[in-house]
């Protein structure tokens, strides 16, 4: 999928599953990460290798990592998700086309980002982020996922839904 979404060019020191591997694992850390320096010598620590800062740079600010991220991430709920509800035809409840569940949850993310990202307890956490998911859980997907500044109110999240009947 690296190459099919132009990460990969051609095969380098560098290969997508450990660059996503030592972020993944930088990220999820300690919490003694935060510059990207600290994720280049994470990448050099964890595949032994000693891959120049500007090589591994190139391969961070090329437009398709954020794409093969999300891309990854969708693989990772498809395999460990599983059917949350089913309904004989019987049950009244199978007349539900979709039942839809929606949450919120934050996370304070780098203090210099309290101008994009504010957090909603500004003294602990001047900047976070909320990841606001909304699923359907008779087919098992998720309908839309945002990620906002922590001030914004999952109602504002909220998908568009057209109902049989009005609402007042």
């Amino acid at each position: 999928m690296a190459e099919q979404l132009g990460f990969t060019i051609r095969q380098r020191d560098i290969r997508p599953l450990d660059f996503i591997l030592s972020l993944i694992d930088a990220l999820a850390g300690d919490g003694n990460c935060d510059t990207q320096a600290d994720l280049h010598r994470k990448f050099n620590e964890l595949t032994g290798l000693n891959v120049s800062y500007r090589s591994w740079a190139n391969q961070a600010k090329k437009d398709a990592l954020p794409t093969l991220i999300l891309w990854l991430w969708v693989q990772c709920l498809e395999i460990f998700s599983r059917k949350v509800m089913a309904f004989d035809e019987d049950s009244p409840f199978s007349e539900f086309e979709h039942i839809l569940i929606q949450d919120g949850s934050s996370q304070a993310v780098y203090d210099a980002l309290k101008e994009a990202f504010p957090g909603r307890f500004s003294t602990v956490s001047p900047a976070a982020v909320e990841l606001h998911t909304t699923m359907d859980l008779l087919t098992n997907n998720l309908v839309r996922v945002q990620l906002t500044e922590d001030t914004r109110s999952e109602r504002d999240c909220l998908p568009h839904c057209q109902h049989p009947w009005p609402i007042s």
